[in-house]
């Protein structure tokens, strides 16, 4: 019987494809295997944010100890905190956005041992995505400022 089987075994074309083939239907979709973010449909706006200085130079935000994704989720985090007071489809003012944001970079820069030198303030620069007659268009403003000095 071991030697049919190593017989076809060896006849079997492509043996590692089948191995990891095999591995992903008995693993199924667990993390670490498939980190794939799944949608339905797609929004026709997004938004992502980015720390600048005080002249609205963009910095990286590793300087800070945190990925660009990272800080997008604390600070999306700080406005979900704000929103979950409010009643129920009650948009946040812009007052409790940059509350939010200014938050958040005390945060960061509470996580940082020593200020940088060179940086007078830290802002959180919001981009908003959207898709307005066909084409993408990107709307820029300064969610929160913090002065370091």
């Amino acid at each position: 019987m071991r030697l049919v089987l190593e017989k076809i075994w060896r006849s079997v074309p492509l043996k590692g494809m089948w191995i990891v083939t095999l591995a992903c239907l008995l693993i199924g979709e667990a993390y670490p295997f498939s980190n794939f973010p799944m949608f339905g449909n797609f929004s026709g706006k997004t938004w992502y944010v980015y720390l600048a200085d005080e002249a609205g130079k963009a910095i990286p935000a590793m300087d800070f100890g945190v990925p660009t994704n990272g800080l997008k989720k604390a600070y999306d985090a700080n406005l979900n905190r704000i929103k979950a007071t409010l009643p129920k489809k009650k948009k946040l003012s812009p007052e409790q956005e940059r509350a939010a944001a200014e938050e958040t970079l005390r945060y960061l820069i509470a996580q940082r041992s020593e200020r940088p030198s060179h940086l007078a303030a830290l802002r959180l620069v919001r981009v908003d995505v959207r898709m307005r007659d066909g084409k993408m268009v990107e709307e820029t403003r300064t969610a929160g400022e913090v002065a370091l000095r």
